[in-house]
This record gives structure tokens, C-alpha cells and sequence, in this order.
């Protein structure tokens, strides 16, 4: 039987603060926006975030995709 994995859990770790936010993505988001994202970032849902934590920025286009 094959399992089809639909969701994929991520982390954001500091160095010194350890893990700061907890979230996931959907795997058909990423695959619908192939081969490069030229729609920007995908979506994340976040689902936890450490006290005085704040997204600067995504790694793609510089904008606050999280808010």
C-alpha cells in the first residue's frame, strides 16, 4: 500500500533561542508551483511561536509572507 504524504512539519531554530516557530506546508502547494515558485513563497501555516519571536523575512522575496 502506498502512503501519500500530504502535509511536511517544519521548525525554525535560532542558535541561541532554540526552536522559535513550528509550523507546515502542503506538499500539492509546492507541487503546483513548479520548477521554480514564480508566485513567491509557499503558503506556511503556523501553528506555534516562541514569546517575542517575529518572522524579518522569507529567504525568497524579503516580504512578511507570515503575518
Amino acid at each position: 500500500m502506498r502512503r501519500t504524504i500530504r502535509r511536511v512539519e517544519v521548525r525554525s531554530t535560532d542558535g541561541s533561542a532554540g526552536v522559535v516557530e513550528r509550523g507546515s506546508w502542503d506538499v500539492r502547494d509546492c507541487v503546483r508551483e513548479q520548477p521554480w515558485l514564480p508566485n513567491g513563497p509557499i503558503p506556511l501555516q503556523v501553528n506555534w511561536t516562541a514569546d517575542g519571536f517575529r518572522r524579518q523575512a522569507t529567504l525568497t522575496t524579503g516580504r512578511d509572507a507570515v503575518s
